[in-house]
């Protein structure tokens, strides 16, 4: 086990902004919890991106945001709108699934050039920030739905994507309640508390190396000279919901540093007199998004956006408290 002192939440949490240019999925989705409105599911595609030069020389970007018109299903009674929902997960009506596919604007692969990359040909972005990006104009096109509450709009995703959603949460204001799933190094975890067998810098840029701006791998081996941990990209999301759901025999994702940077991040959350809408959750098992951690979402949803009385607690800590921050 390595860890380290973590920096103080107040001490960066005003500059951190400028460090989360070294971040940038299994599962990428944007649920929206909206009353008296059938269950629908939306999937949205990216045209593919493309750039023309001008007479004048000039380079601009065509339908760098074009999305297609989406298929919506309505079936108020199926539990298995998608394999992004496993069957068990009490989706109710009134909810909307909205999913887009990463690989659209990045290539989960090294060494090729990302669709972003021909639109923007100026900007070199990390696979985790063009994600992220992908979330954003997703919540752009829903809030040109009717049938969307503009202020309950969720964003979960898993592993990879856990990381991507929680830059996604941070950044973008319209996003009430983020949702990063067993995402661990470079998501929800920390990287000055390396549990046993837990994902530290060198093992995830030796791996990923394009998820992250080539200058994170200078860290490696020397992570308190790293300005910020990721309790400080937590602390961005405040006052708005967040939500961190771990399984416990997901050791790569380093559940014990999750709760870690969540009781830090609490602090700001606290300080700004919101110490209800942050949480964390853990269960039994491995490293999947599976129903419990949807219907351990949908709960807290129902108890952020409508105040409505659920029986599941979020605030029972894994790990000794003695030992956190």
């Amino acid at each position: 086990m390595r860890q380290k002192r973590l920096v103080s939440s107040f001490t960066w949490v005003a500059v951190v902004g400028a460090a989360l240019i070294l971040l940038g999925c299994e599962a990428r989705t944007a649920p929206i919890v909206q009353p008296n409105a059938p269950l629908k599911k939306v999937k949205v595609r990216f045209d593919r991106l493309r750039r023309v030069v001008r007479s004048n020389g000039t380079v601009e970007a065509v339908n760098a945001l074009s999305i297609r018109v989406p298929q919506i299903e309505g079936q108020g009674g199926d539990m298995t709108l998608t394999k992004l929902i496993p069957g068990g997960a009490e989706v109710k009506t009134g909810d909307m699934l909205a999913e887009f596919d990463r690989t659209d604007l990045a290539n989960d692969k090294k060494n090729v050039p990302y669709a972003l990359n021909l639109a923007y040909p100026d900007y070199d972005p990390s696979a985790l920030t063009a994600w992220a990006w992908g979330f954003h104009r997703v919540v752009d096109y829903l809030q040109t739905l009717p049938s969307v509450d503009k202020s309950h709009i969720a964003a979960t995703g898993h592993s990879r994507g856990g990381k991507a959603v929680l830059l996604a949460g941070a950044l973008d204001e319209r996003i009430a309640l983020t949702n990063p799933n067993d995402s661990g190094c470079g998501g929800a975890g920390c990287y000055r508390y390396q549990a046993e067998k837990s994902e530290d810098i060198a093992a995830i840029t030796k791996s990923f190396p394009f998820w992250f701006v080539p200058r994170f791998q200078e860290f490696i081996g020397q992570v308190d000279k790293l300005p910020f941990d990721q309790h400080s990209v937590k602390a961005l999301v405040a006052p708005r919901a967040l939500l961190s759901t771990e399984a416990l025999g997901d050791l790569w994702a380093n559940p014990s540093g999750t709760q870690r940077t969540h009781l830090a991040a609490k602090q700001v959350y606290d300080f700004l007199g919101a110490p209800d809408k942050t949480a964390i959750f853990f269960r039994e098992g491995k490293h999947e998004h599976n129903a419990d951690d949807w219907n351990v979402l949908l709960d807290f949803a129902d108890k952020t956006f409508f105040n409505k009385a659920v029986e599941r607690k979020f605030d029972n800590l894994a790990f000794p408290v003695a030992a956190a921050p």
